[in-house]
């Protein structure tokens, strides 16, 4: 069923099946244009002082009320009824014209109405021709209208509304009629007296009693036995009185109670729209490196400065680079990535699917990870709507002088079987005053340097606020854009490593090509900038979804620094993309030639240890055993948890950071021992704490 202004004063006035209304109530709860206009009729109905439509004797005008009787019964063409709905949608007149007029028709078909026989007989005398047949069925196009000129008019006066259809006294009528109706009249006050006097019960006066009376009453004494008793007067025998019996008690009166249905979440808004149409383009700068995939061969290419975005394409902002991306409307996107090496934000990449923008938004688009900034060059300022995983959120820049951004990590859950990772996002207002609203709640005013906070399990949506530091929470100065970054020493080298990819990367060019270029580079050749430039490729290859590149990184036996970041690239990736856990699983069997078990436990440990895990002495004895396995990718995977999970002050020592998984079996053996050792400490510590 459509939703449409006839289908919505139906819902309204509660005229459909429960089925129809449900399909309706989850249409309206999808369309905010449609819940305006809820709210729009019901003001208008009840506004006060409001004024009808103007007069109008053009046949098919929207202010004929004939044309809103045909309108209400369904006898309009398509054309007529979009030129009438488009009206009432501009009119407040004409929309309450037509809401009230529904609701009355509502009434009168679904309640029983008591017309006098006298209104009605009057009303068919006010127009004479095929309309005064009583029994004609009507037809759709029967016009709708008042009296034709000014016949009637003379019958009735000032009192005429309130006699319910009854005939006026009027000088109009005949004397003859008049004095016929006073005389019935007259005769049926006479008839009424005289049958209440019949009806009424006479009353007697009493008197002495006659010898009749007497006799009538005491028995008559046999002659010849005279007998000295005195005649008694006869016992006065008073009537019984009934006797009143106790009311039973009435059994109770059970009203089968209705169930309390649960509170029915709002359905999100309708999917995105569908098709491929240029919606925003890319600022000009040759240092942003922003990459498309090609929806037939599934390619990656990079999109050239100033190019046009397309809707229903995966963008992907790589990690350590900046785009903007800049909508018709003056509305700015600004995408981030990043590394570890230059931030410790939990961000990587920033990736997007930009969608047609539905009315009323100057842009839609869905975040799957990463930061962006919203700003707008329009001084009425601009509105976006951005979905993720199940949210939907509208998201309001009221003027040119307002800044937000949104940030979307997620974090694994650590756990066997392992757990779907948990999604936080955060909104955050740089300045000005923004606007929020979601499918169950609106915000009218989130201020400047204060959060809206949701994850995906365990909190629900909280703000806005101002950020705790106790539950470390990103606050205004995680947002802000630093001039100056915290490392220099390693954010120079690592800075230099991406000007250098984007000078490589030509746009509508492939990729993966020159990415694997700068992975591998040769090992005499190795300098902070090559090492740099490896650990982002690798970041890279996770981001886009090429992950056999990453998991053969992991086999590599010279470049332990490689082996680190394709397990961290890989950690990301699995919190990052739904479904991976299979593919990685297959992939370890193959490249690693694991059994199904030995991979499935692999790939569980990539998903981290729980709290209860790291202080286990059994999981611990399990990993230091696991620095002498028989593959790289395994050993690399437990000295990975060692160092930076179970013991993270480990990293402080060279001795035991000087661990090689890919090294001679020698050092390996060595290295082993030393962290047995630590682990053995690390066990006595814990069973000194005092339990808690």
């Amino acid at each position: 069923m459509r939703l449409t202004l006839r289908t919505l004063l139906a819902y309204l006035d509660d005229a459909l099946d429960p089925a129809q209304a449900k399909v309706i109530g989850q249409k309206l709860a999808e369309s905010p244009s449609a819940l305006e206009l809820v709210e729009r009729i019901r003001k208008v109905t009840r506004r006060r002082g409001l004024s009808t439509p103007p007069t109008s004797t053009e046949q098919g005008s929207p202010s004929d009320p004939n044309t809103v009787a045909a309108y209400l019964s369904d006898a309009l063409s398509a054309d007529q009824i979009a030129e009438f709905e488009a009206t009432c949608l501009a009119s407040d007149v004409h929309l309450a014209e037509v809401a009230a007029c529904h609701q009355i028709l509502t009434l009168v078909i679904s309640e029983q109405v008591l017309v006098p026989p006298t209104a009605v007989r009057r009303m068919y005398g006010l127009v004479k021709g095929r309309e005064s047949i009583p029994n004609r069925k009507p037809g759709n196009t029967i016009p709708v209208g008042g009296l034709p000129g000014d016949a009637g008019h003379a019958m009735d006066d000032s009192d005429a509304p309130y006699l319910l259809g009854m005939s006026a006294y009027s000088q109009s009528q005949p004397i003859v009629l008049r004095v016929l109706k006073w005389s019935a009249v007259a005769a049926l006050v006479f008839g009424f007296a005289v049958a209440s006097y019949m009806a009424w019960p006479s009353v007697r006066v009493p008197t002495s009693p006659t010898p009749q009376d007497v006799a009538q009453i005491v028995p008559t004494v046999p002659v010849g036995k005279p007998t000295t008793e005195e005649i008694k007067p006869p016992p006065v025998i008073k009537p019984e009185e009934p006797k009143l019996e106790e009311p039973k008690p009435m059994p109770p009166v059970v009203v089968p109670s209705k169930p309390v249905e649960p509170p029915v979440e709002p359905a999100p808004p309708a999917e995105p729209q569908m098709g491929r149409i240029v919606v925003a383009k890319l600022e000009m700068q040759d240092d942003h490196v922003l990459v498309t995939r090609d929806p037939e061969d599934g390619s990656w290419s990079r999109v050239a400065s100033g190019g046009e975005l397309t809707s229903s394409d995966r963008l992907v902002c790589l990690p350590g680079y900046r785009t903007k991306l800049k909508f018709d409307s003056g509305l700015t996107a600004e995408l981030w990535g990043n590394l570890p090496e230059l931030l410790g934000f939990p961000v990587l990449d920033t990736a997007v699917t930009l969608h047609i923008a539905p009315q009323g938004f100057d842009a839609e688009l869905t975040l799957h990870v990463g930061r962006i900034y919203f700003n707008t060059t329009k001084a009425g300022g601009a509105k976006v709507r951005v979905r993720f995983l199940k949210e939907i959120w509208d998201i309001t820049l009221p003027d040119s002088k307002t800044e937000v951004v949104l940030e979307r990590s997620n974090e694994l859950t650590p756990g066997q079987p392992p757990e779907s990772p948990q999604s936080v996002a955060v909104l955050s207002t740089i300045s000005g005053s923004s606007k929020l609203k979601t499918r169950l709640k609106e915000y009218p005013a989130i201020p400047a340097k204060q959060i809206m906070l949701w994850t995906s399990k365990g909190r629900a949506l909280e703000g806005p606020r101002v950020s705790d530091p106790k539950l470390k929470e990103p606050d205004a100065a995680y947002f802000d854009r630093f001039a100056v970054l915290p490392n220099v020493a390693i954010a120079k080298p690592t800075r230099a490593a991406l000007e250098k990819f984007a000078k490589l990367l030509q746009p509508r060019k492939s990729v993966s090509d020159k990415l694997t270029e700068t992975q591998q580079v040769d090992i005499a050749k190795l300098n902070d900038e090559a090492v740099f430039g490896c650990r982002f490729a690798l970041y890279a290859f996770a981001s886009l979804g090429e992950f056999s590149r990453v998991i053969d990184a992991l086999n590599d036996s010279e470049r332990p620094f490689c082996r680190m970041t394709a397990i961290l690239a890989l950690r990301a990736a699995l919190a990052t993309q739904p479904n991976l856990e299979a593919s990685v699983r297959t992939l370890a069997q193959d490249k690693f030639r694991m059994t199904k078990k030995a991979a499935e436990s692999w790939v569980g440990l990539l998903y981290g240890l729980t709290n209860s895990e790291r202080i286990d002495t059994a999981t611990i004895d399990s990993l230091v055993v696991g620095l002498s396995a028989s593959e790289i990718a395994e050993r690399e995977l437990n000295f990975f948890l060692l160092s930076q999970i179970v013991d993270p002050t480990a990293q402080f020592n060279k001795e035991l950071m000087s661990f090689d998984a890919g090294g001679s079996t020698d050092r390996r053996e060595a290295g082993a021992r030393l962290w047995k050792r630590r682990m053995d400490e690390f066990k006595a510590a814990l069973k000194a704490m005092p339990p808690k």
